[in-house]
């Protein structure tokens, strides 16, 4: 389904809506769209209502050409009007990887929406301004080559070792998934590095303290880098957890769903006890 947010077409669907269960709103991650969460939408009805959204420049949401469009304030304030047009009740918010840096955008504006936050492999952004200015300029590149020759993007960024794991059904999965991202606009998928790279987004590092809400962190056992990320985070947000998945990298939804899915069901059951 589609929605009009301040002349962009947004697509959504929600995959199950039992008012008896609680709303789970999902937020994919850089060249993905809604479809990297497919196979776990059966397994999460069972017990919650899964609600998918392709970001802006992603999937069959609108592709603006001008980068200031993908601007931090500018897709929360977009999901902000998505969330009251849909009513739903107080939910529970899933952000991986770049979904999950505009999950925490947004849970410091709006804390009163939400009922939990969970964030997989994701990050606060970039503290020191020479680091964020080479990130910058990094991700500009990245663009430029998105542009120019994008099979050959694609290929080269599932090479990297972030997305690398070596059971039989992650490797499986992750040909359907390139598929899917051979498929994406390249334009739409460059001004989305230039306005909501990890170097353009504003950093949250001094507002964590500001999310209130019961949050879940996860991260891979063989992602380091966002396992040391994670860490910090649960440091910084009072009401936080951080579960570590064995056998997963960077994509623990794809490398270990099974064992996802039980934090998951755990978090949420967990909250929507004390609420009863």
């Amino acid at each position: 389904m589609f929605i009009k947010v301040r002349e962009e077409d947004y697509y959504f669907s929600i995959f199950s809506d039992n008012p008896l269960k609680p709303y789970l709103i999902l937020l994919h991650g850089f060249m993905g769209d809604s479809r990297f969460f497919n196979h776990l939408l059966e397994p999460l009805s069972d017990f919650c209502n899964p609600v998918t959204i392709d970001l802006l420049g992603h999937g069959s949401t609108a592709a603006p050409s001008n980068p200031t469009r993908y601007y931090s304030h500018e897709q929360v304030e977009d999901l902000s009007i998505i969330f009251r047009e849909l009513n739903l009740p107080p939910f529970f918010l899933l952000g991986y990887s770049m979904g999950g840096r505009l999950a925490i955008q947004f849970a410091i504006q709006n804390n009163n929406v939400l009922t939990g936050l969970i964030l997989e492999s994701t990050t606060f952004g970039i503290q020191d301004n020479d680091s964020i200015q080479k990130r910058i300029e990094e991700d500009e590149i990245r663009a430029n080559s998105i542009e120019n020759d994008y099979r050959h993007f694609v290929e080269k960024w599932n090479q990297a070792s972030l997305f690398q794991n070596n059971s039989s059904e992650s490797i499986k999965r992750k040909r359907s998934l390139m598929n899917i991202q051979k498929n994406q606009r390249p334009h739409g998928l460059a001004n989305s590095l230039r306005g909501f790279g990890t170097g353009t987004m504003p950093h949250a590092h001094d507002k964590l303290s500001d999310i209130t809400v019961p949050t879940l962190i996860i991260s891979g056992m063989n992602d380091e880098k966002f396992t040391t990320i994670g860490k910090e985070m649960n440091l910084l947000i009072s009401n936080s957890s951080h579960v570590i998945i064995p056998n997963s990298n960077h994509r623990v939804h794809i490398d270990n769903p099974d064992l996802y899915l039980q934090q998951i069901k755990k978090f949420i059951s967990e909250k929507q006890k004390r609420l009863l």
